[in-house]
């Protein structure tokens, strides 16, 4: 059989210059062409130091507790001045190519919960910002959580504390804007549709 021929790109690379970076995030200037000979330079892109090779650097986690409810956290963020309700998530570290043991682990630092890996349900890829972002996120939940006895990491800048509610009171949440992060957005949604909401 015959492979299909390759897509020509819709937009060249001339130029690539590393603009800044961090342990978690690359920042490029891009200088690109487009296919009908448009140039623009200094074209923002913001890659995760660590993603896997389907270009998944981070991922975002439901806890799920054995009585339905589920687990977001208050976090303050920064860049928008906002306190919302988000799941734990975080990066992938260099080298990690398992996004599902990279979210198990999220999940303890973020809420000291624990879940066996086979309770582990898989709620799909999604991608922030893709015009700036070069990079994907996994999204999952984590049935029949349980509190490990470990003390959350909360030394991040921002991170609050756990709550939990049941799938309705997390969608009322959603619905009156308490919660922001397309993250937790999506894979709240996803859980619904999951579980027959």
């Amino acid at each position: 059989m015959a492979e299909p021929p390759k897509r020509v790109p819709a937009v060249q690379l001339r130029q690539r210059r590393l603009a800044a970076q961090n342990s978690k995030w690359d920042v490029f200037w891009d200088d690109i062409t487009g296919a009908d000979g448009s140039q623009v330079d200094g074209y923002l892109v913001i890659a995760p130091r660590g993603q896997n090779e389907n270009r998944i650097g981070g991922t975002a986690i439901i806890p799920v507790l054995p009585d339905g409810r589920i687990g977001l956290v208050r976090n303050y963020r920064h860049p928008l001045e906002l306190d919302a309700w988000e799941l734990p998530r975080g990066f992938l570290d260099p080298g990690e190519a398992d996004t599902g043991a990279a979210a198990l682990r999220e999940l303890e630092e973020e809420t000291g919960y624990v879940t066996e890996r086979d309770r582990v349900v898989a709620l799909g890829t999604f991608a922030q910002e893709p015009s700036t972002i070069a990079g994907k996120s996994a999204l999952f939940a984590a049935l029949d959580c349980r509190d490990s006895g470990k003390h959350p990491d909360l030394s991040e800048p921002g991170l609050g504390e756990l709550a939990f509610f049941s799938v309705e009171e997390a969608l009322a949440l959603a619905q009156r804007g308490e919660i922001q992060d397309a993250a937790t957005l999506i894979a709240l949604y996803r859980y619904a549709r999951y579980r027959g909401r």
